[in-house]
């Protein structure tokens, strides 16, 4: 369940860069928008002292005739390069002139067909030459009249602007006002007009992507909660079920691979800003929570706009690594705006012996020796969980004292949530942990195989079973006591001692 959460929230972030992107892009752009607007007042006011309200009337009619007469120069251009083209074919030598030619001596009598078909298609090239001719002619004749057409109204209005433009010129003059400054002037208005007017639209859309954003990390933060939770859940119930462990979950706390990661990220040199990097985390990711959360929040808006002056001011970050930062892609700064520590759950258990409500009792796993630190994993093993568990050798690094007041006792507990499959060299663990089901492997011819036996029967007797059973009992005597001889040995060595517990026992 913990796992799925990563896929949730990767696909969260997912969905958040993409709201970053363009709200940064906006943001940026959004940023000159003020002082779009002061430059285009600025450029206004100088228009405005080149064209005063009376004129602005006359400038509109220049400005219409002198685009007018674009479109007509253009069009003219083209008619005239294609009676160009057509003159060039029609004039060229081949077409319409005899061609001597030799008629071959082996055509006997098809000369004259030949001559026939010969004849027919030049008819056709000559008609073509002369109509091509002809129509460039009309064309060129046309042409003329169109450009010797004075009376017409249009002409007549446009070289009266083209005169008033020349007579607006030195009147600008005679102010002493440069004409080309403004005509620079102009386009800087209107280039100027155009950003303001696309800034103004966005401007209305930066609120819901405002809201985007919002939602998305909402949802994001919402995702690591409910992944911490989870945890607490988990290790509460190992800490119920066992009674000798203990967890204290910390927040954010894994700041050593959220430094690595962001270092990936950036793709910084093993060398370099080691020391930034790491007052950024100390910086970050503090213990208060609000602080915290204040902290992270000012650090996504400077990876979104990519602007870190005001955090570089506010924390003291040298301006070189505010500067690279600065640089980055904009959609590795995404990346980096949702990348956050891990949560870090420190293990406590209860010293040997010791009260549960008196807190020096516990001693943290990292303290413990080789088989405390042993033994409280596999308590946490299995304590967690309730699906079929496979353990190899859990008496490593455990004195026999630990596997009998520990291993056995848990193995018997855990028994009834779940099944359990041990293999083992200690006969503590099945003997003392109530094993339903022991079986005997051997290694023969390089293979493990489970041991068998001749019975007097067809069929070989494969040692399967309970400890009830002979041969399961004679096999955990032989190889995990040293033989009976081995094991009688120990007891009468131990008869002092084990001679008042059986009486203790029979009474």
């Amino acid at each position: 369940e913990v796992g799925s959460l990563a896929f949730e929230f990767r696909g969260k972030g997912t969905a958040l860069f993409g709201h970053l992107t363009p709200r940064s892009g906006e943001h940026s752009r959004l940023n000159g928008c003020p002082e779009s607007l002061d430059h285009y007042k600025t450029v206004q006011t100088q228009v405005n002292a080149f064209a005063a309200p009376e004129v602005k009337l006359r400038l509109a009619r220049i400005d219409a005739r002198r685009a007018e007469k674009l479109i007509l120069d253009e069009e003219n251009r083209k008619l005239t390069n294609l009676i160009d083209r057509l003159q060039a074919i029609s004039l060229k030598p081949a077409v319409g002139e005899n061609i001597d030619f030799s008629i071959p001596e082996t055509l006997g009598d098809l000369q004259n067909d030949f001559l026939q078909l010969y004849n027919s298609l030049r008819s056709i090239n000559v008609a073509l030459a002369d109509a091509v001719q002809n129509a460039v002619s009309t064309a060129v004749q046309a042409k003329s009249a169109w450009e010797a057409h004075e009376d017409s109204l249009w002409r007549t209005d446009a070289a009266a602007a083209e005169f008033d433009l020349n007579l607006y010129t030195e009147e600008l003059r005679g102010k002493g006002l440069s004409p080309d400054e403004f005509g620079k002037l102009q386009e800087k208005l209107r280039i100027t007009r155009e950003t303001v007017k696309n800034l103004e639209a966005k401007e209305k859309l930066l609120p819901d992507s405002k809201q985007r954003v919002a939602t998305s990390t909402s949802q994001i933060k919402a995702l690591f909660e409910e992944r911490r939770q989870r945890r607490i859940e988990v290790l509460d119930e190992i800490h119920q079920r066992s009674g000798r462990l203990k967890f204290v979950m910390s927040p954010f706390a894994d700041t050593v691979r959220w430094q690595e990661a962001m270092r990936e990220l950036c793709g910084f040199r093993a060398d370099a800003f080691q020391n930034d990097v790491s007052v950024l985390a100390a910086t970050l990711w503090v213990q208060d929570a609000s602080e915290r959360e204040t902290r992270w929040s000012r650090w996504r808006t400077s990876l979104a706009t990519g602007d870190f002056v005001k955090w570089q001011e506010d924390f003291k970050t040298r301006p070189q690594f505010a500067q690279r930062l600065a640089t980055l892609e904009e959609a590795v700064r995404h990346r980096l705006a949702t990348e956050v520590p891990d949560d870090v759950a420190t293990m406590y258990f209860l010293r040997d012996g010791g009260d549960p409500d008196q807190e020096n009792d516990w001693q943290l796993i990292t303290e413990g020796s080789p088989g405390q630190r042993t033994a409280a994993m596999l308590a946490f093993v299995l304590h967690h969980g309730r699906e079929p568990l496979i353990l190899d050798q859990p008496e490593d690094d455990l004195d026999s004292e630990w596997i009998s007041k520990l291993v056995v006792g848990e193995l018997r507990d855990s028994r009834w949530r779940r099944q359990l499959i041990v293999i083992s060299h200690n006969a503590n663990i099945p003997v003392l942990g109530d094993a339903d089901q022991l079986i005997t492997l051997e290694n023969r011819g390089g293979s493990i195989i489970v041991r068998e036996s001749a019975t007097g029967n067809t069929e070989p007797r494969r040692h399967i079973g309970p400890v009830e059973y002979d041969y399961v009992r004679r096999d955990i005597q032989d190889i995990m006591e040293g033989g009976v001889n081995a094991f009688i040995q120990r007891e009468q060595r131990y008869r002092s001692e084990t001679d008042p517990l059986k009486a203790t026992n029979k009474d």
